[in-house]
């Protein structure tokens, strides 16, 4: 579904990488508390 999605919509990329980096962040906020 992933590539699929990208490669049908190119500018979603960025958009797919931010919330990527978003979950990946917000728990590793969590594990430092």
């Amino acid at each position: 579904l992933i590539y699929s999605h990208l490669t049908f919509s190119p500018p979603a990329i960025e958009e797919t990488l931010s919330e990527v980096k978003f979950y990946l962040y917000v728990p590793f906020l969590c594990v430092l508390r």
